[in-house]
């Protein structure tokens, strides 16, 4: 079984785990840092929200993409606040 590893405190996707299936895993079991639904593939930056995926992907996050519309101040504060966790964590 593969199961998405994220970051306690921010909830970004870190990496794919393979946690076996013999004996079959009990996913109750599971500590939270590890997500069975799988990510929607058109997601470019996900981030487990405690009950879904969520696409924090920021036209800014690519170098070179432009957007010619403005992020929202909260989709900023957002992803400062992502960032800021991820530097903290070493995540």
């Amino acid at each position: 079984m593969i199961v998405r590893k994220v970051n306690p405190l921010s909830g970004r996707y870190v990496e794919d785990v393979f946690i076996g299936d013999d004996p079959p895993v009990d996913v109750s079991t599971l500590s939270p840092i590890y997500i069975v639904m799988p990510i929607p593939e058109s997601f470019k930056s996900p981030r487990w929200d405690g009950e879904q995926w969520v696409d924090d992907f920021m036209p800014f996050d690519v170098p070179g993409e432009l957007s010619t519309e403005q992020p929202t101040v909260e989709a900023r504060l957002s992803a400062v606040e992502a960032a800021i966790l991820d530097m903290i964590t070493g995540w």
